[in-house]
């Protein structure tokens, strides 16, 4: 019964937390617009670079098969890169409660601060996840109008679960980082040099092969489970024998040395990350809310 009294709570905060973030402009305008230029910005300055790779690995491509690729992989970045900036965006809801002191209101009610805490972390996910859903939808059925194949069923399950795991790695890093500021403008700081450094790693990681180090860290991961299952239906059109070093040279899959990892442990290093980054960000939302 405590359970299920502890859940309603949760449920509720997600509720009330939805409805400031729907009514903070700063953190709304953030989420919303972010994915938006980045629709924009990626396939105007790189989907030709990823062309470029393609014809380079292919030289015997159709031009078709090419643009449709690199049409998979312009809408596989802005999703990826929509996850960071939107989770970063909802937890302004955080700062917002903590400098207007809103956090005590719900203290004196009886609220416990580890329900607060999932009220914050599961509406960054939640709202994260359905932004990047709708972006990869959207550069669906845009594909499917152009003639480009389409993701099967199996495919798009697999593309859910990626944005799932990778929406709550970027929860808890942006999560983890806010309980260390009470400034918005600190805050945007750090989500600023971390967007340049997420879209360095899910840029750079995608047409060059000697940054085989950072390919280990968890940014490539969640690329990788997203990216990946999105290339494969412009794959199965082109040579199946190049696959693996296309999806390698766009950033799909990771590789240590000469070892290719497979999708599962893909998958398992990045719980591993998200788990630690997770439990991290908790106690430090839990301390700080538990101070006040």
């Amino acid at each position: 019964m405590n359970l299920m009294t502890a859940g309603g709570r949760v449920l509720a905060l997600f509720k009330r937390d939805i409805h400031v973030f729907v009514r903070n402009p700063t953190a709304l305008l953030f989420a919303v617009a972010s994915p938006l230029v980045l629709a924009v910005l990626v396939p105007m300055f790189f989907r030709g670079e990823a062309a470029g790779v393609i014809s380079g690995i292919l030289p015997d491509a159709g031009m078709g098969d090419v643009h449709a690729l690199g049409a998979a992989w312009a809408c596989s970045t802005v999703a990826i890169l929509s996850l960071f900036s939107s989770s970063a965006a909802v937890l302004i809801v955080f700062l917002a409660d903590r400098r207007e002191d809103r956090i005590d209101v719900h203290r004196v009610s009886g609220t416990a601060w580890w329900e607060l805490v999932c009220g914050y972390l599961l509406t960054s996910v939640l709202v994260s996840f359905a932004i990047s859903f709708l972006v990869v939808l959207l550069g669906e059925l845009g594909g499917a109008m152009a003639g480009h194949p389409v993701m099967s069923f199996v495919v798009w399950l697999r593309v859910i679960l990626g944005i799932l795991l990778a929406a709550v790695f970027f929860t808890a890093l942006n999560a983890l980082a806010i309980t260390f500021v009470f400034s918005p403008g600190i805050f945007g700081a750090h989500c600023f040099a971390m967007g340049v450094a997420t879209g360095f790693l899910t840029f750079s990681l995608s047409f060059t092969h000697g940054l085989g180090l950072l390919r280990l860290l968890p940014f490539a991961q969640a690329a990788s489970v997203i990216r990946e299952p999105m290339l494969i239906p412009a794959l199965n059109r082109l040579d199946p024998g190049a696959s693996l070093d296309l999806t390698y040279a766009l950033g799909a899959v990771v590789r240590w040395g000469a070892t290719t990892w497979y999708a599962v442990v893909v998958v398992i290093v990045l719980l591993l990350w998200s788990a630690i980054t997770m439990a991290l960000a908790f106690w430090r939302m839990g301390r700080v809310l538990a101070d006040r």
